[in-house]
């Protein structure tokens, strides 16, 4: 009966964190079928959840001012990142949970956080407005892919969460993004596009895992 239970999808916190990253319906479902958090998680988790909800639900493409009318923009201006500060903020509710360091510099600022997991992970993201125009220019972060699942695959929710919040893309394909990571790991660097964000990676192996850096702008160019 035992092994009955641990086999149960479900009963994975990192699947289940995993789905509400990237699909809501189905991580209610796992959540309240889990056994492994409490009666007031789960109220807590189902709180955010439903916030998050609405929140996106009065989100609009045409209220989005970096996710359309790019070609109005500047040659000179990047446009592969398709979302401002504050869209990542909303998106990745953990960036208004985490405190932000912001570094200030004579052409450019640099905002950032470390320690990007609910699971005492150390995974970090830096995002760079190289002008100081209040467009990102350049996003950094990294995940950290040890031998434990679970924090696994939390880490690959949030890598892949902010791929999509980078790529503006409405229909991204979660499916796509996690299964990218087998091929990531077994190699040292490379690069994928997603609609128009090109995610380049490079890998630092360890006897414990992997950890992944990751860039999406000018650098990329």
């Amino acid at each position: 009966m035992e092994n009955e239970v641990k086999s149960k999808w479900y009963d994975n916190k990192g699947t289940v964190f995993l789905l509400l990253f990237v699909f809501f319906p189905a991580g209610l479902y796992a959540l309240w079928k889990n056994s492994k958090f409490s009666m007031i998680s789960k109220v807590v988790l189902t709180a955010i959840v439903i916030i998050l909800i609405v929140i996106f639900s009065q989100e609009s493409p045409e209220n989005n001012h970096l996710s359309t009318n790019t070609t109005e923009q500047p040659k000179n201006v990047n446009t592969e990142i398709k979302a401002s500060l504050e869209d990542f903020k909303i998106s990745l509710p953990l960036l208004n949970q985490i405190e932000m360091k912001t570094t200030d510099r004579t052409d450019s600022v640099e905002f950032s956080w470390k320690n990007l997991s609910t699971m005492g992970q150390s995974n970090w993201v830096r995002f760079y407005d190289d002008k100081k125009d209040g467009k990102l220019d350049q996003i950094s972060f990294a995940v950290i892919l040890g031998t434990d699942e679970t924090t696994r695959l939390e880490s690959i929710a949030i890598a892949c969460k902010l791929i999509q919040i980078a790529s503006g893309k409405k229909d991204f394909d979660f499916g796509e993004c996690g299964g990218w990571f087998p091929s990531i790991v077994k190699t040292e660097e490379g690069k994928k596009r997603f609609g128009e964000v090109l995610v380049g990676y490079s890998v630092i192996k360890a006897d414990d895992g992997s950890v992944v850096l990751f860039s999406i702008g000018e650098e990329n160019k």
